[in-house]
């Protein structure tokens, strides 16, 4: 029988069992020939934990419930929403969806829209907005890719309630995500 002393993930990374217990124990698993579970899993099915007291027998619904706990009061301080929990702020953006026909206010800063949208921006919005098209509210259509470094490419029109005048600008490609967008361009 062979000695396990490392175990490799499915991301093929490798850790070396410190823990003899654990060890033992992990060569006894391995060793024993059972079936695999496949995705058959059940609230009663059991599993060993190492805790500071030594292995303990845990039920998969207990740790589904903890998981569910976790994701309902663990904050997240990088969230940028309001709610920091992962079930709040998912609740928070679903509640926040546009309804079908309807498009949403924007107070943001229109030089940082990512993906593809319609919204409708006030002087209140900050960013780089078209001052030469008049009036105090846009529709703005963008279409943008952001990351974490900036702007990779993007086009923007922006049309003015009361005026006849049509807004445009646009960032070329940038693969280094350090794309600039061009002034206004007024039509």
């Amino acid at each position: 029988m062979a000695v396990i002393d490392h175990i490799t993930t499915n991301n093929s990374a490798t850790y070396e069992i410190q823990d003899t217990v654990a060890r033992t124990k992990a060569n006894n698993l391995e060793s024993t020939n059972y079936t695999d579970i496949g995705g058959g899993f059940a609230d009663g099915n059991t599993f060993l934990v190492k805790t500071d007291d030594g292995m303990k027998k845990g039920y998969l619904n207990n740790f589904a419930n903890w998981i569910l706990d976790k994701l309902a009061t663990k904050v997240y301080n990088q969230l940028a929403t309001s709610n920091k929990t992962i079930i709040g702020a998912l609740n928070e953006l679903d509640s926040k969806k546009a309804v079908p026909g309807e498009i949403p206010e924007f107070f943001d800063n229109i030089d940082k829209i990512n993906n593809t949208s319609i919204v409708i921006a006030t002087n209140q919005s900050s960013g780089t907005l078209p001052k030469k098209i008049g009036g105090n509210r846009y529709v703005i259509i963008t279409d943008a890719l952001v990351n974490e470094s900036g702007l990779i490419y993007a086009v923007q029109f922006a049309i003015g309630f009361g005026s006849s005048t049509i807004a445009i600008r646009n960032c070329n490609y940038t693969a280094a995500g350090n794309g600039k967008y061009s002034e206004w361009r007024y039509i």
